[in-house]
């Protein structure tokens, strides 16, 4: 299996390619004390699957401080996805207020 590959907000909106089996991780600040939190809102999850969801508040902040949102996916199958991530409040229906990461996928 190959190394895992890093993916952070400067990669919203790229391309990449992945073989079969690889795993990478999507890694991005949050901060889930304001009532925002990363959800993965599109995959196909026979191409891509989720291994793990996890947050990881940072080591220099204070109670309540943001943090990092680290989502671990695996290269299942051959194909060609696209992986969509949203900030949000759970509870607001105002798309103007949510953030959108997504990245194209070339599996083979």
């Amino acid at each position: 299996m190959s190394s895992n590959l890093i993916l952070c907000q400067s990669d919203n909106g790229k391309t990449f390619e992945f073989s079969l089996g690889q795993s990478f991780l999507i890694q991005l600040n949050e901060n889930p004390t304001t009532g925002y939190r990363w959800e993965v809102t599109k995959t196909d999850g026979d191409l891509v699957k989720l291994i793990e969801d996890k947050y990881l508040q940072n080591f220099d902040s204070a109670t309540g401080g943001a943090g990092v949102r680290i989502f671990t996916f695996t290269a299942n199958s051959v194909g060609e996805d696209q992986i969509q991530l949203k900030y949000k409040r759970f509870w607001e229906k105002d798309e103007s207020n949510i953030t959108h990461f997504t990245i194209k996928l070339r599996i083979y």
